[in-house]
């Protein structure tokens, strides 16, 4: 069913009264873009793998970076686009690192 509602400062009040079967339920709302203020990323599910990544200072993680990107440095300082076969070099070395403990 579609009804029409009002947002006001965190809750939302029906233009006409209503009476639900249940207390507590799910409801999809249709909310314009223009009401947002950073229009939300809809459907895109991140998901991240069980890695634990621990920063003791607030340059640890560039550090961390720095040593995974150290073989691309060349070719990122120079911008040399990776070829397809940087690509799949690049993904098997993660898969042999995943699967087989390699690094």
């Amino acid at each position: 069913m579609l009804v029409e509602a009002t947002y006001n400062q965190g809750q939302i009040k029906f233009t006409k009264p209503m009476q639900f079967t249940n207390q507590v339920f799910k409801m999809k709302v249709d909310i314009p873009d223009s009401q947002f203020l950073v229009t939300p990323v809809q459907n895109k599910k991140t998901t991240f793998n069980q890695t634990t990544i621990s920063c003791d200072s607030k340059y640890a993680m560039l550090t961390q970076f720095d040593e995974i990107l150290a073989p691309y440095k060349p070719q990122l300082i120079k911008k040399i686009a990776l070829t397809p076969a940087d690509y799949k070099v690049m993904w098997q070395d993660h898969l042999e690192e995943k699967y087989f403990g390699k690094q």
